[in-house]
């Protein structure tokens, strides 16, 4: 029993190390649009927010490095950013520059 249940802890506090919560914001055309706080799973696409023209999600990978994605659905066209997030200063972006729109994602560590 006891094997069992340190085991369970030990699972659960590795997956609680990886875990990070993180404040990401979308802008079109340099106008705010959405800021939300999520919290990524190693891994695991996570949604950030949507709006009618672009649905934006972000991944966790090992060594603290993510994956922001957008998906321009009026255009049918995906966008990639990826970068580390370590420290406070760090933020990750993607941006897509079109005729008709400008569109930003940027995510940094949650405080």
């Amino acid at each position: 029993m006891v094997k069992c249940c340190v085991f369970l802890f030990v699972v659960f506090v590795s997956f609680n190390v990886f875990a990070r919560s993180l404040v990401c914001s979308a802008y079109v055309n340099l106008e705010f649009k959405f800021s939300n706080q999520v919290d990524s799973n190693l891994n695991e696409k996570i949604s950030i927010g949507r709006e009618p023209n672009f649905r934006a999600y972000v991944t966790q990978k090992e060594n603290d490095i993510f994956i922001v994605e957008a998906f321009i659905v009026n255009q049918e066209v995906r966008v990639y950013g990826e970068g580390t997030l370590k420290s406070d200063t760090d933020r990750i972006k993607a941006s897509i520059w079109s005729r008709e729109e400008i569109i930003d994602i940027d995510c940094v560590l949650a405080h």
